[in-house]
């Protein structure tokens, strides 16, 4: 067995023992944790509410990061060679209906998980919701093309579908367990001038960097650009806030500055290089995007032209510090998931 398929393994079966669950609840939990940053007790004490008819939801939770109401359905197989079977992503998409009228839960007999999905609705009215298979089973090219059928579907408004299968998840397992050291070395270029700030906190440099350099640095670097950042891309919901991002992006580019809160990357060390005609730039090691996944993918995926452009901050932080900034920077209100 892969190194990193049995590691994720012996956090599963712990997270099965400490909350006295199954394997396909302690995968839910797991995801959640890891890749949401939800709380531990509250993921166990969610997938333990186990009373049957729960139609294809392990777990249910509000994301501030893509404004999603975030459903999972999760599979931990015994055999971790073969193609995740058709079925369980059935499962998944089955339990729409429910979660857009959660009071057809209390009539199968889920009254509990009914509350919990009216609650998050009611809180968060304006969120959309992301329906999902996770599952360590490998890669299936029948669940793939189900998933792309879904998205474009006219009739599935509002709800944006994912599959992370065992390709996937070792995949953001290996970004999460490397994050703290990030990309060794890199030049980042500034649209003009930047600015510098010292604090207790260290030193920040803060400035524009446009589409096209964002661009650069996700060619070369993929997922591995947002290893300091507790939540990768999910997708671009139909009516979300990832489409408009990716609407602005296309038709008025030079609006992108002004309506995008921005990036914040997170380096070791920060030196500033030469400027050179209308640019300036800043030699960046060990470095990550900790906030702002969801600006850069959405500028990837529109093809963005240079002239949107995004506030950017780049801090040099103490180490003591990164965590905290990561946290922070990601930070949403305290809620109860079911």
């Amino acid at each position: 067995m892969d190194a990193s398929l049995s590691e994720i393994m012996v956090s599963i079966d712990e997270l099965a023992t400490r909350g006295r669950i199954n394997r396909n609840r302690a995968l839910a939990a797991w995801f959640a944790i890891s890749f949401f940053d939800v709380d531990e007790d509250d993921a166990l004490e969610a997938a333990a509410a186990d009373g049957g008819n729960d139609q294809g939801i392990d777990l249910v939770f509000p994301d501030e990061a893509s404004q999603e109401i975030v459903v999972v359905q999760a599979y931990c197989p015994d055999n971790f060679t073969k193609k995740t079977p058709k079925n369980k992503w059935d499962a998944a998409v089955a339990s729409v209906p429910f979660v857009r009228e959660p009071i057809e839960l209390e009539r199968v007999g889920r009254p509990d998980l009914s509350e919990s999905i009216s609650a998050f609705k009611n809180k968060y009215p304006e969120y959309g919701m992301a329906v999902g298979l996770v599952t360590l089973s490998l890669q299936s090219n029948e669940i793939d093309s189900s998933v792309r059928a879904h998205q474009k579907a006219k009739t599935n408004s509002g709800v944006t579908y994912f599959y992370s299968a065992q390709e996937d998840i070792l995949a953001k397992y290996r970004l999460l367990i490397t994050s703290e050291a990030g990309i060794p070395d890199e030049v980042i270029k500034f649209s003009g001038n930047h600015i510098e700030d010292r604090g207790d906190y260290g030193r920040a440099w803060i400035g524009s960097i446009s589409a096209s350099e964002l661009q650069r640095l996700y060619k070369a670097y993929a997922d591995k650009l947002f290893a300091g950042n507790i939540r990768l891309f999910l997708g671009a919901r139909k009516g979300g806030i990832n489409e408009q991002i990716i609407k602005t992006a296309k038709e008025d580019p030079g609006y992108f500055w002004a309506l995008n809160n921005g990036i914040t990357i997170v380096a070791d060390t920060v030196d500033v290089e030469a400027s050179a005609g209308a640019h300036s730039y800043l030699r960046v090691r060990r470095f990550s995007i900790v906030n702002g996944c969801q600006t850069t993918s959405s500028l990837v995926r529109a093809e963005a032209s240079s002239k949107a452009k995004v506030l950017a901050r780049v801090i040099a932080a103490k180490a003591t510090l990164r965590n905290e900034i990561v946290r922070y920077n990601n930070s949403q209100n305290a809620v109860k998931i079911w």
